[in-house]
């Protein structure tokens, strides 16, 4: 055991890379939710109001392909969208595990360790060497799905383009059949 009184940071160049892994997943959502707005035709401002309570990218996905199979967009597309999607979870997870798990110097190493603890149906609850070509090489992969994303996006926008406004409507709309009066209020004696 280190004393107590010891400390070593973790150094600057760590939380640097750190930084780029939030980044670069902070690029991806954005763009999801940049179609989201596309397709819900609303300002940007408008549609944040929404997509920002969508906490994680797991609730933008499944609004994402739920708007997409409202328009006419290709099933070949909509396919690639549902795989991009299904290859998203493990990627998701590994940055959920990397932005919000505890670092630590391991004493003995003096390098850097991620504590994780997770209880998927097993607890898991140990540190991880974990070093800085690590976390750059897991931002490029974010960024190379970004750009998978993209290519997909492009696909979308082209043929919502050349079928501008073609919904596969009709939608139901719900209403009220007649105005509701308020219940009166019988107070006991």
């Amino acid at each position: 055991m280190p004393p107590h009184d010891q400390h070593i940071p973790i150094p600057d160049e760590h939380y640097a890379a750190m930084g780029k892994v939030a980044d670069a997943w902070a690029d991806l959502e954005f763009e999801i939710d940049s179609l989201i707005w596309q397709f819900l035709h609303t300002p940007q401002a408008l549609g944040a109001c929404v997509t920002a309570q969508m906490v994680s990218i797991h609730p933008r996905m499944n609004a994402l392909l739920a708007l997409a199979s409202l328009w006419e967009v290709s099933p070949d597309l909509i396919t690639e969208l549902k795989r991009f999607y299904g290859n998203l979870g493990p990627l998701a997870d590994k940055r959920n595990r990397l932005i919000h798990d505890k670092r630590m110097i391991q004493w003995k190493t003096k390098s850097v360790v991620r504590l994780e603890i997770s209880a998927k149906s097993k607890l898991r609850f140990e540190p991880f060497p974990e070093d800085i070509d690590y976390l750059m090489t897991f931002a490029r992969d974010v960024t190379e799905t970004h750009l998978r994303f993209i290519t997909i996006r492009d696909g979308i926008l082209r043929e919502l383009d050349s079928s501008r406004d073609k919904l596969r409507g009709p939608f139901p709309h719900i209403t009220r059949t007649q105005a509701q009066k308020p219940t009166p209020r019988i107070d006991k004696l």
